[in-house]
């Protein structure tokens, strides 16, 4: 399985160069956040697929989202590694990518962190929610609390990345952190 994974990464890496027509780049840039879907990538670079193919790859790890669709659009890297909601908000923004390849689907892994005092969804109005703007937790949580005929006006949104999420939800500084 391991096998057919770095394949399929190494064919997503030939394709992102371009067509076999057009002189291929020196090495490919790829942006990326610490995840662990992404992980195919770190391990086809320690066992030497990239360069059994000729191509030097330089993973690079961007966590802010603005930083990372800054970089994608002004071609200081060559490819992101995207979820497809972060996709969809980033061709919105007019940044012209697309996908090349799926490397994982998620079903069951996203969550929402409530201190011991909350027992419903309900019981999250007025309360700070952490969530990182522009990622599935985003849309996890608007899902969810769609479902409960809310919406982001019910509740004091706290905008932060997980790791910092995690932190203030342990600190008790939120009453809910949604992962994602």
């Amino acid at each position: 399985m391991k096998k057919v994974i770095l394949y399929i990464t190494v064919l997503f890496l030939l394709s992102a160069c371009g067509k076999s027509t057009q002189k291929q780049p020196d090495q490919i840039k790829i942006g990326l956040v610490n995840w662990i879907g992404y992980t195919p990538f770190y391990i086809a670079q320690e066992q030497g697929y990239f360069e059994k193919y000729g191509i030097e790859v330089e993973l690079i790890r961007i966590e802010d989202v603005g930083l990372r669709r800054q970089a994608i659009a002004s071609g200081k890297i060559d490819a992101v590694a995207l979820t497809l909601d972060a996709m969809i908000v980033a061709r919105d923004n007019d940044i012209p990518v697309k996908s090349v390849l799926a490397l994982d689907q998620s079903n069951g892994g996203d969550g929402i962190l409530v201190n011991s005092s909350v027992n419903s969804i309900q019981e999250l109005v007025g309360q700070k929610v952490a969530y990182q703007t522009g990622q599935p937790s985003q849309l996890f949580l608007y899902e969810i609390l769609r479902q409960h005929q809310m919406d982001f006006d019910d509740i004091e949104p706290v905008l932060m990345d997980a790791d910092r999420a995690g932190a203030a939800f342990i600190g008790q500084q939120l009453e809910a952190e949604v992962t994602g």
